[in-house]
């Protein structure tokens, strides 16, 4: 049992890692992205 609730633990701390370095990359791309089009306009 508690080797299954571990397994659960860290597969949605892994799922919420994921979903917060997704996020901040977008993030990232799309400022790179405006400060790049608008430096170069």
């Amino acid at each position: 049992m508690n080797v299954l609730i571990l397994q659960c633990c860290v597969f949605f701390l892994f799922y919420l890692f994921f979903f917060f370095f997704v996020s901040v990359y977008t993030r990232t791309c799309r400022f790179n992205a405006s400060n790049f089009g608008g430096g170069f306009r």
